[in-house]
């Protein structure tokens, strides 16, 4: 595990284990659990400069994660990584803090130090997992799937996927998840709040849902602490998926998680809004409805339960 310091790309300020203790006590309690930290020099490019890095002194960690401090958002500095050859599938970054982290359609994702940023670099095939080339349009549902349920093992919360990229607690949004694919390359980043949330009052007025945080769901941890294992069921979860069920088995699997299954929701695409019930998942990664007695598929949009207006 490695603390970057990326000040010269303009990516990363405050990385070193001292100045990232100080952000929160969950924090201070991650970098005194995973210490020793070693500096370890690294170097991206002749032309990006020198990297300092530290590694943390448990050297049977099956997860590579990368620990930087406060920085424009995590998936930047995932793909800088992927572009300079550093990240792997299965290696991702841990943001103390984002200023500028992006969720779905372009909106800033609030990144306070104590909740969980990471970007994870996944497979992005053809591999042995990727033979059926179906998989191609349910990546952000795999992701979807495989963090709510690994969320679910490790917390004992009830996680629901609210498609296509939310996770929710008691149908408070506690997670989000955005997936970016660029060339053969996928970077999948993850946000959790584990002990902080945006007030009601300062929600959105288009369809959002209301927060909550693992904290007040009853479940303590770090964040550190949470995304090596939650890194570490995820890579299970999605090697078992991918290796037993084809595409359209998933579909079935994916079900029972979905919020507001069999419910009716309000849909907002662009200027329509109209109501529906939730019947499932497409075979290509979109939202079934019934709509008036119509079976319909949507691939964009936001849903929130009628009974909730």
């Amino acid at each position: 595990m490695r603390i970057i310091e990326m000040e010269e790309q303009g990516l990363c300020i405050g990385g070193n284990p001292g100045a990232i203790a100080a952000t929160s006590p969950l924090w201070r309690e991650d970098i005194e659990k995973y210490g020793p930290w070693r500096p370890v020099d690294d170097h991206f490019s002749e032309t990006k400069g020198r990297v300092s890095a530290w590694l943390s002194g448990d050297p049977a960690a099956k997860i590579r994660i990368v620990i930087c401090g406060e920085c424009v958002s995590g998936m930047d500095v995932a793909w800088r990584f992927i572009q300079e050859g550093i990240f792997s599938p299965w290696d991702s970054i841990l943001a103390v803090s984002q200023t500028a982290g992006r969720g779905r359609h372009g909106r800033v994702w609030l990144s306070p130090p104590g909740n969980l940023h990471a970007a994870c670099c996944w497979p992005a095939g053809p591999d042995e997992n990727f033979t059926d080339p179906g998989w191609k349009n349910m990546l952000s549902l795999v992701a979807g799937y495989v963090l709510a349920k690994a969320l679910h093992d490790l917390s004992g919360i009830d996680i629901r996927l609210k498609w296509p990229n939310d996770l929710l607690a008691g149908g408070r949004k506690i997670g989000g998840i955005l997936t970016e694919v660029r060339s053969d390359h996928v970077v999948v980043g993850i946000g959790i709040n584990v002990d902080a949330c945006p007030p009601d009052a300062d929600l959105r007025h288009d369809f959002a849902v209301p927060a909550t945080h693992l904290a007040r769901e009853g479940f303590k941890i770090a964040p550190l602490s949470l995304w090596t294992d939650l890194a570490g069921k995820a890579k299970f979860l999605f090697e078992h998926l991918t290796r037993t069920l084809s595409p359209s088995e998933f579909i079935s699997v994916i079900r029972p998680l979905l919020a507001w299954i069999g419910k009716s929701v309000s849909v907002v695409i662009g200027s329509d809004e109209f109501a529906g019930v939730i019947t499932g998942i497409s075979p290509d990664g979109g939202l079934r409805l019934n709509r008036d007695g119509s079976d319909i598929v949507i691939y964009s949009g936001s849903i929130v339960p009628i009974e909730d207006q």
